[in-house]
């Protein structure tokens, strides 16, 4: 779809029906579409306003489809979930998701309006609260520097899978460590599309944190074909609390 037609869903709190047209996997280019100094800022800004309103990686109905799919009956629970996106296109698939975010990263973007229920929990307090009721931890663009995603993947422990999605080591998102312990169980090739220049991946593994500092496998290299930056920019530009309610 246009890129304009994808921007009124986003406007409208909706979820897109499918991803902007000119962008594949990875983010890179299919056609001219940013060829030209105005195609490119067209885009840029389209990201920028997707990000003003808590989207950091693009939400869409195609590949969440999948995405819930594979969840199947599993219930959810998602931290960090910023304004609610990626967990309104999972319920609206019939996933049962609880959607948490505290919003300590709050900043300039404390206006935009939630498009899902989320509830004011730390990423380790939504662990410890909810991690009896639910099979599946999912975590969306934790920030590279914030070491929050480590305690609350080392309390959810090794039996249960984590899906997480962002770019990989040396990314813009979760830190080091985060990737240290975490063992990518599947390559299930989710049709996660990125803006141009970020390299976003739906990652599905284990977290086996061990105290005596030897990892049983660290992610794949090139997993999410990351590494462009180290600077984050979830981390650098806040965004809102995650206080909302359902539209």
């Amino acid at each position: 779809m246009q890129v304009e037609d994808f921007m009124e869903c986003v406007y409208g709190g909706e979820i897109p029906p499918e991803p902007p047209d000119g962008l594949i996997t990875g983010g890179r280019e299919v056609d001219s579409l940013l060829s030209d100094a105005q195609g490119y800022f067209k885009y840029s800004r389209a990201r920028t306003e997707c990000t003003e309103r808590g989207m950091w990686a693009i939400v869409d109905q195609v590949w969440t489809r999948e995405l819930a799919d594979w969840i199947g009956q599993r219930r959810v629970l998602e931290i960090m979930a910023g304004r609610g996106w990626l967990a309104k296109a999972l319920a609206a698939c019939g996933v049962r998701v609880i959607a948490t975010d505290n919003g300590e990263w709050d900043g300039c973007h404390a206006q935009a309006v939630p498009v899902f229920a989320v509830r004011p929990f730390a990423a380790l307090e939504a662990v410890k609260t909810f991690g009896n009721e639910v099979e599946v931890l999912l975590v969306s663009w934790p920030p590279c520097g914030d070491e929050a995603i480590c305690r609350a993947a080392e309390a959810w422990g090794g039996d249960r899978p984590i899906i997480y999605i962002g770019e990989s080591c040396g990314g813009r998102n979760a830190p080091e460590d985060f990737f240290k312990w975490f063992h990518v169980l599947e390559d299930l090739n989710f049709p996660l599309q990125s803006w141009y220049g970020f390299h976003d991946a739906v990652l599905v593994g284990h977290y086996h944190f061990s105290s005596a500092g030897v990892p049983l496998k660290s992610i794949p290299a090139g997993a999410g074909e990351a590494g462009a930056s180290t600077s984050s920019p979830k981390a650098m530009v806040p965004s809102p609390p995650a206080w909302g309610k359902p539209t």
